[in-house]
């Protein structure tokens, strides 16, 4: 074997674990992001899904109020056909 190819399998084989470390490290790091970037994505998806049932909720008692408003206001309407004919 040519000694510039010694050298060079010398130098690569020292190197080897330091490289190994640093492809982890940067495996992991990677790992670390993606599963952050899916943790986020499932807290604003359930963001998404209490604001909607709010929504939901928030019609369904604007719907009953209309209707309460309504039967008072047909109430209303009835004393004050009896106040007038109590007044005449």
């Amino acid at each position: 074997m040519p000694e510039n190819l010694k050298v060079g399998i010398d130098n690569l084989t020292k190197q080897a674990p330091t490289m190994v470390v640093f492809l982890l490290l940067v495996g992991l790091f990677l790992y670390y992001q993606e599963r952050e970037k899916a943790r986020g994505d499932l807290i604003a998806r359930n963001r998404v899904e209490v604001c909607h049932r709010v929504q939901e909720d928030s019609i369904e008692a604007i719907k009953k109020l209309t209707e309460a408003m309504q039967l008072q206001a047909i109430a209303f309407n009835e004393l004050s056909v009896r106040l007038e004919k109590v007044v005449e």
